[in-house]
């Protein structure tokens, strides 16, 4: 049920709405079996809105671009409709990457039921 349920949530976010154009769906796997239960979501793009600027660290007008896809990058990807997911299934952390062309990594958003990190 986890893989179908994965599956439909990567497709019908990749195609929600036009603010997402470019955004592919390409299939998810298992991160870590124990000691919790994880798996990624991978999505190839190659609209910049979803890729990192690379020089960041010099220079402070990308570092703040950056930020704010990061954030809006991890909004879209953990909605309640994936934490409630993980409650269905049992599982950890469900983490969504944002891929270009050349496969290098560019956004990364991890979802967790916040319930089970509660202190």
């Amino acid at each position: 049920m986890l893989h179908t349920r994965l599956e439909a949530y990567g497709k019908d976010l990749s195609v929600s709405d036009a603010s997402r154009d470019g955004l592919v769906y390409r299939g998810f796997s298992k991160a870590v079996k124990a000691p919790v239960r994880a798996y990624v979501v991978d999505f190839t793009t190659k609209n910049p809105d979803f890729l990192e600027l690379p020089d960041e660290i010099r220079n402070k007008a990308s570092y703040k671009i950056n930020a704010g896809r990061r954030q809006r990058w991890d909004e879209m990807f953990c909605t309640p409709r994936l934490q409630q997911i993980l409650v269905w299934e049992n599982v950890d952390v469900i983490t969504g990457r944002t891929v270009d062309d050349a496969g290098k990594i560019h956004l990364t958003a991890m979802c967790t039921d916040r319930r089970r990190w509660k202190r």
